[in-house]
């Protein structure tokens, strides 16, 4: 029975770092799905596994991705000055685009907490800045 547990286990785990998604991996491996989301959350072995699974396939999908990157761009580019396309899908593609190409926002810098601080002690005022004449 445990031989049989292991194999699916790593029926599972073959199917999800090739790329398969929960379903599919729940079927190749004939469990249910929420099986699945229980092995994730409760064993540890099944964690470290897949991890490393996918920590091994993680350069081949890099590099998959990276052949396919100007078919992309040129399927964006059809998108957008495509007159007969949609303006809703012009304007989502459009958005995409900008929010790829724009870095992130800057945080707001946020000062530490004194190391003595706890959520219900009051902090000290922040000093007030003197004028200078």
């Amino acid at each position: 029975m445990k031989h049989s547990h292991l194999s699916k286990q790593l029926q599972v785990i073959d199917a999800l770092s090739n790329g398969a998604n929960l379903t599919a991996a729940a079927a190749a491996a004939d469990v249910h799905r929420n099986t699945i989301a229980y092995w994730r959350r409760n064993s540890p072995q099944f964690q470290h596994a897949l991890a490393r699974a996918q920590g091994d396939c993680a350069p081949t999908f890099r590099e998959r991705a990276e052949d396919l990157a100007d078919l992309a761009f040129n399927a964006l580019r059809e998108v957008v000055t495509d007159p007969k396309a949609s303006p809703s899908v012009r304007f989502k593609t459009a958005m995409f685009i900008i929010q790829t190409a724009m870095p992130p926002a800057p945080r707001k810098a946020e000062k530490p907490l004194p190391c003595n601080a706890t959520p219900d002690s009051d902090l000290p005022a922040a000093p007030k800045e003197e004028k200078v004449a």
